[in-house]
């Protein structure tokens, strides 16, 4: 369980943004436990990322690829082990989103450029997580929804193929 000290600075924020609810996930360890993570005490919090990234999309309807060259923002990297493997988590968030559902490129293209810059090393299984997280005024509380999904084994080539995002 989190210390006062941790939670303390979250109980006076009027209004928690998206950033914040995912701190406040991690800093409880809620986010943690919610991956099943072999750790779940909390952590600092995560790194996020904004940046250009170059990688190519298969196309269902032409054999050759689609090359994306563009700006792309994580949300979230946590990285813990799962069943004793090594495990980095790329965390798509969002607070009381309406409608309920996100497009799963969001989440396959941030997957695809942490893979694409070379830094994974290839025995660190890359997850797309999305995360919805709601605040419920009337019990004073935060829910946090978590849907992990898997990339086939092609996104280690360099290929993103979407009708394998999963």
């Amino acid at each position: 369980s989190s210390s006062q000290k941790i939670l303390f600075p979250y109980s006076i924020m009027a209004d928690l943004k998206e950033q914040g609810l995912l701190h406040l996930g991690v800093a409880t360890g809620v986010l943690q436990t919610a991956l099943g993570l072999d750790d779940t005490s909390p952590i600092p919090t995560p790194p996020t990322l904004k940046s250009t990234f170059q990688f190519q999309v298969a196309n269902p309807h032409n054999q050759e690829p689609f090359d994306f060259n563009g700006q792309v923002e994580v949300d979230q990297l946590i990285f813990g082990e799962v069943d004793g493997r090594a495990t980095l988590f790329v965390i798509e968030g969002k607070l009381n989103s309406v409608p309920n559902t996100i497009a799963k490129t969001k989440l396959a293209y941030t997957s695809m450029a942490i893979i694409s810059s070379g830094k994974v090393p290839n025995n660190v299984k890359v997850v797309p997580v999305y995360v919805k997280a709601e605040y419920k005024s009337d019990d004073n509380s935060f829910h946090y929804y978590v849907a992990q999904f898997e990339m086939s084994d092609k996104s280690r080539e360099g290929v993103l193929e979407l009708s394998e995002f999963r």
